[in-house]
């Protein structure tokens, strides 16, 4: 048992008519209070110790999800598989059962906190918050991946943020691995009974939506995706609607350079390539891991500085001067005009002396 909490999985709001089951018991250790939320498949209740310990989460099996085998073997393959898993960003459950109504139910971690989902509906996320959720989602992916468990639905509703009291950056845990595959390279994504691939198909990568193998490198897509929404508040593919849409994207458009948005002039050039290679159609080329798409967010960028300009030494006698050439040229042209014109004045007065006729010499009478 752990004596962290985190809340489960993202919480829609309730549809009508959920069954109320307030002050049932489980396992005789838990007392279910208020619903917190449901999906499609569950209802979540926040449930006390009866021993005085933390408040727990249980999410309940709707029953008329409970009637199809697959949804109810995925639940108890959840609790299964995230019990092999033991990290500080990965929710941790403590015991599955039934209540006394019959009804599956699981118990795991809470916390009061948010989707990431929801911070993200407020804008673009600041850098060092971004890398800190990215860091402690790639953490907790490598940490699965390292034990062949794919996620498979990685994406912000399926990530909890959480403040921690007196620090700056929040907890963050990896929630609801429903579909979730252990040993996951070579295996075949789920398909419903009306032929629906399961997930979510703004996050899913390429190779997923095409109903082929999946490996690590899916979960790094998601990853990607979630990392260029954070920083930009945009997705790097225009909006569609369904799978059809979201698979047109993801398999035929080019996603949008980071580079187009500011933000890219915060990172460095390593991180701007990194996310987009996340995001490459063929997994070959994508990211390996998901820590590589997180080391890169810490590479600062490099910023080039021109040379200052020397100034010039400045005299205690006065601000130098350099010569007015503009004056000094004026002043040269005046003096040759001036000296000109005298030349000429000169030799006019000359030549009229030189044709001025000897005044007539005076006779005695």
């Amino acid at each position: 048992m752990c004596d962290r909490s985190t809340s489960p999985s993202s919480l829609p709001q309730s549809p009508r008519g959920w069954a109320r089951r307030h002050d049932q018991t489980l396992h005789d250790r838990w007392r279910l209070k208020e619903a917190l939320g449901a999906g499609s498949t569950g209802t979540v209740y926040r449930a006390e110790r009866l021993d005085g310990g933390g408040d727990v989460a249980v999410k309940v099996l709707h029953p008329h999800a409970a009637l199809g085998t697959t949804t109810r073997a995925r639940f108890v393959r959840e609790c299964e598989l995230v019990t092999k898993l033991r990290h500080p960003n990965i929710i941790r459950f403590h015991a599955l059962g039934e209540l006394p109504d019959g009804a599956l139910a699981m118990v795991m971690e809470y916390v009061h906190g948010e989707s990431l989902a929801a911070r993200m509906r407020r804008g673009p996320m600041p850098l060092p918050l971004v890398r800190h959720v990215v860091t402690e989602v790639a953490a907790a992916l490598d940490h699965a991946h390292a034990r062949g468990i794919v996620h498979r639905d990685l994406k912000p509703e399926n990530v909890l943020v959480s403040p921690r009291e007196g620090r700056a950056l929040p907890d963050v845990k990896v929630v609801d691995f429903g579909l979730a595959k252990e040993g996951a390279l070579g295996a075949r994504v789920d398909i419903s009974l009306r032929g629906e691939i399961l997930g979510t198909p703004r996050y899913m990568s390429p190779e997923q939506l095409c109903g082929v193998s999946v490996d690590a490198r899916a979960d790094v897509y998601a990853l990607g995706l979630m990392t260029y929404e954070m920083l930009t508040g945009e997705s790097p593919y225009r909006p569609a609607r369904g799978v059809a849409g979201w698979a047109d994207r993801h398999l035929f458009d080019d996603p949008t350079p980071i580079d187009a948005h500011p933000v890219s002039r915060a990172l460095s050039g390593e991180a701007r390539r990194t996310i987009m290679r996340a995001l490459a159609k063929s997994r070959e080329n994508r990211v390996d891991r998901a820590g590589e798409l997180a080391a890169c967010l810490d590479a600062h960028p490099v910023v080039t500085r021109l040379p200052r300009p020397r100034r010039r030494a400045v005299s205690t006698e006065g601000p130098a001067r350099g010569p007015r050439w503009p004056t000094i040229l004026a002043a040269a042209l005046v003096a040759a005009v001036l000296l000109i014109g005298g030349v000429l004045a000169s030799r006019d007065a000359q030549s009229v002396t030189r044709r001025e006729p000897a005044p007539p010499a005076l006779r005695d009478s």
